[in-house]
């Protein structure tokens, strides 16, 4: 079918195409418009949804079918970042934002962003995009996702401790807060202790993710999505022992009845441990270092100090190169030695209820 232009009433017209239906006021406008759509059948780019009134290719529409599909476990994040973009084109069409559109959308972003926070939702918004593009593909083989500026960034420098200043740190947290819940400073002690587990992995092990022969944690709610277990020191498997024993669902760092304004048994909040390490932090007259540089960093370079680069490198068992893959096939006990040198404090007796530090 080519369509035709059709006078419904004195000076107004019709055009009907396919199953396209659409009215203009002057005859040269509709002509233009059926010439197009010729075209785009010509060229096999012709689309009827770009011409429907419930807009199925409106960008907003899209980005809500594609987080409900998305099973990730940074959703909200992706949420967030992608309701910047869905603000600032809300029922546009897709397929007609391109790379002026994005290089645009880009500049448009606010000044109090970091150039990191950026970037990450320019990644997001690409994602979204090749989804698009997947999806699209098997409607119209022709269709390519726009191009993306190359967006560049600078990550933040956090200020890290000695081992000596990030011990005091931890005994402080464990003078102020072992009498509330002693497992506040057990997940501080092991963020410093085990630089393979981010802050957010660790506040979802569970009671039944540790292997206690050969000492293991199964970190099973991690960024890579991928197995991943990481050896512990036998005196902190020790530890998880000498506690009551519980059901396997519950979480390990979860808050103990009592306290005001938790609820006992919940997981400890996000924020949780960051803002004891802050407290102990200014107990100390120490200013600047946040928990993430006070631990993991501050460890990662200490042990890159007294083991070398390889060795650090191979503990922290990163899955973004080659450290992931060197983990697979390295001793386990290598690792554990690596994280005992880490702990390191010869200075500081270490207790828990039942066990005591190892010689």
């Amino acid at each position: 079918m080519k369509g035709n232009i059709y006078e419904y009433e004195s000076g107004r017209y019709m055009v009907r195409f396919q199953s396209i239906c659409k009215r203009f006021r002057d005859k040269r406008e509709a002509e233009r418009f059926l010439t197009g759509q010729r075209y785009e059948v010509d060229k096999g780019s012709f689309d009827p949804r770009d011409y429907s009134k419930d807009k199925p290719l409106a960008f907003e529409s899209l980005v809500e079918k594609y987080l409900e599909r998305k099973k990730v476990k940074s959703i909200g994040k992706i949420k967030y970042h992608l309701s910047m973009a869905v603000n600032y084109w809300q029922d546009n069409n897709v397929k007609d934002i391109s790379y002026g559109e994005l290089e645009d959308f880009f500049y448009s972003l606010p000044d109090t962003l970091s150039s990191k926070s950026k970037k990450n939702i320019m990644d997001s918004l690409h994602a979204f995009f090749r989804w698009f593009e997947d999806v699209e593909r098997d409607r119209n083989p022709f269709y390519r996702m726009p191009k993306f500026p190359v967006v560049k960034y600078e990550l933040g420098w956090r200020k890290i401790v000695d081992k000596d200043t990030q011990g005091a740190i931890l005994e402080e947290i464990k003078r102020i807060s072992y009498h509330i819940n002693p497992k506040i400073y057990i997940g501080c002690l092991w963020l410093s202790t085990y630089p393979s587990i981010r802050p957010i992995e660790l506040l979802h092990i569970k009671e039944g993710d540790f292997t206690f022969d050969p000492p293991m944690v199964n970190i099973k709610y991690n960024k890579e999505s991928k197995p991943k277990v990481v050896p512990m020191l036998q005196e902190d498997i020790e530890m998880v022992r000498s506690f009551p024993r519980s059901l396997p669902h519950l979480y390990f760092f979860r808050h103990v009845p009592g306290i005001s304004g938790v609820k006992a048994g919940e997981r400890f909040g996000d924020k949780y441990l960051y803002k004891w390490w802050k407290r102990a932090c200014k107990n100390l007259g120490i200013e600047g270092v946040d928990l993430y540089g006070g631990t993991k960093h501050s460890t990662v370079t200490a042990m890159s100090n007294s083991l070398g680069y390889g060795r650090a490198k191979q503990a922290t068992m990163h899955s973004t190169n080659r450290a992931f893959e060197r983990y697979l096939i390295a001793d386990p006990e290598s690792i554990r030695n690596a994280y005992a040198t880490a702990r390191g404090f010869d200075n500081v007796l270490i207790t828990f209820p039942g066990v005591s530090k190892r010689s």
